[in-house]
Parts: structure tokens; C-alpha cells; sequence
């Protein structure tokens, strides 16, 4: 970076810092106000937790819960990567980056009972990073075309605000030089190689947390009787036929 150009990202420096003073300020003055009373009410009502014991009918299994929603989350993840064409659909993109983070997050707390897990996490960290790099670049290049169209003081005088314009150019450039080679990992790598994978690995998980979770299978016991309490012997017999409705799913009993 020349001299001018580094005038101009040292200005832009002073200023962002200045502004993250004034914000970080106004966080803490807010956070005084509200904390008290809001820690006040969560504690009231996260201090006790009543469950219901019984009761309660016969309810899904956390694994066929657990494979639902990772299904779902990884449907909404497909639909979103497939809406980003270009690497200019920043909008696309976050929200596709916001998919992503979901999935995650839905999956890491099950890695101990799905180890397989671990790659599809890795995976999509790899693609977060890429996209929250993209819209990071989008947003940091829109601020500094917002602060080279502003008006110098008048003061600092027309050769001085063309300096920090050149610098403010020349950085622009770069977090678009940038955004370019995070697009082309993403879409030219990412895309092409670690989706399949992770579609993969996905459909995976959700049939071994659906087997876990004994979804579609019924479980039966039968016992058999030496004897009968003396209160059945007075009750009349009644023979019944047994039996199932094809893709219905049967309850334990």
C-alpha cells in the first residue's frame, strides 16, 4: 500500500475505532438499565422446571425427534445453497450461511452418539467461514463507498480527502479481490466437493438416529401365563386376531 493509500486506511482506522468507542458505550449504558430486572425475572422462572410424570401418553423418541429436525434443517440448507448463483446474491448468500449455522448447531450436541457427525461439522464451519467472509467483504466495501462519497470538512481541505478517498479505493478493491476468491473456493470447491459429502453424511445420520429411535418398527412382547389370578377364571375368553395396516406405524405396548 502506498503512502497516501495508508493515510487514507489510517483515517479510516481512527474513525471506526472512534465509532466502536461511541457503540460499545451505548451497549453498556443499555445493558445497565435492562440487566438487573431481566436477570431478576429469568431467575424467578428458571429456578424451578415441573414435568408431568403421569399421565402423559406415549411420546417420540429424542432420536426420531433429533433425525426430523435434521432432515428438515438440512432441507432448508439445500434450497438456500442453491438460490446463490453469483457472487453478488450477498442476501442468497446469508441466508444460506444462516442455514448452514442451524444445521450445525443441530447437530453438534449429538457427535458422542453419531461420531460421523464430527465431518459434517466440519464441513459446514468450512462453509460458514466462506459465506460470513463473502458478506463481510459486502458489507465493508458498501461503508467505504458510503464514506468516499461524504463530504470532507472544510477544514482538512480537498487534498486531504482525496487522499483517504485513494485509500479508501484502494482497500475497496481489495475486499473485492477478496469476496472473488472466497466465491470461487465456494463455488468452484465447496459446492462441487464437500456438499455431496456432506449430503451424504447427513442421509446417514438421520437413518441411524431413525434406527436408534426404532422409527417404523414395532416392538412386540408376548408372555406366557402358568396361571390366572382367581378373579379371571368368572371372566368370559375372548379370542382376537391380531394384525397390522401396511405404513402404518405401530406403538409399543
Amino acid at each position: 500500500m502506498t503512502p497516501t493509500a495508508r493515510s487514507g486506511a489510517n483515517w479510516l482506522s481512527r474513525t471506526l475505532t472512534k465509532a466502536r468507542t461511541r457503540a460499545d458505550a451505548a451497549v453498556r449504558a443499555t445493558v445497565a438499565d435492562d440487566y438487573a430486572g431481566a436477570s431478576a425475572r429469568l431467575r424467578k422462572k428458571l429456578s424451578r422446571y415441573p414435568v408431568a410424570v403421569w399421565g402423559v401418553g406415549p411420546t417420540e423418541r429424542w432420536a426420531t425427534t433429533a433425525a426430523a429436525r435434521i432432515h428438515d434443517a438440512f432441507v432448508t440448507l439445500r434450497d438456500r445453497l442453491t438460490a446463490v448463483g453469483s457472487v453478488d446474491d450477498d442476501k442468497a448468500g446469508h441466508r444460506a450461511r444462516i442455514a448452514a449455522k442451524r444445521l450445525r448447531y443441530v447437530l453438534e450436541p449429538l457427535e458422542d452418539a453419531v461420531p460421523a457427525i464430527g465431518d459434517s461439522v466440519e464441513a459446514l464451519k468450512e462453509v460458514q467461514d466462506l459465506l460470513g467472509s463473502m458478506h463481510d467483504s459486502y458489507l465493508f466495501a458498501r461503508t467505504l463507498r458510503r464514506k468516499a462519497r461524504a463530504k470532507p470538512a472544510a477544514r482538512r481541505g480537498d487534498r486531504f480527502a482525496e487522499r483517504h478517498r485513494h485509500g479508501l479505493r484502494v482497500l475497496t478493491a481489495r475486499l473485492a479481490r477478496r469476496r472473488k476468491a472466497d466465491w470461487n473456493t465456494f463455488a468452484d470447491e465447496w459446492m462441487v466437493n464437500d456438499f455431496p459429502q456432506l449430503t451424504e453424511h447427513v442421509s446417514a445420520t438421520v437413518a441411524q438416529l431413525r434406527e436408534i429411535g426404532g422409527a417404523g418398527v414395532e416392538i412386540e412382547r408376548k408372555f406366557l401365563l402358568h396361571d390366572l389370578p382367581p378373579e379371571a377364571s368368572a371372566a368370559a375368553a375372548v379370542e382376537i386376531e391380531q394384525g397390522y395396516v401396511p405404513g402404518s406405524e405401530l406403538v409399543e405396548r
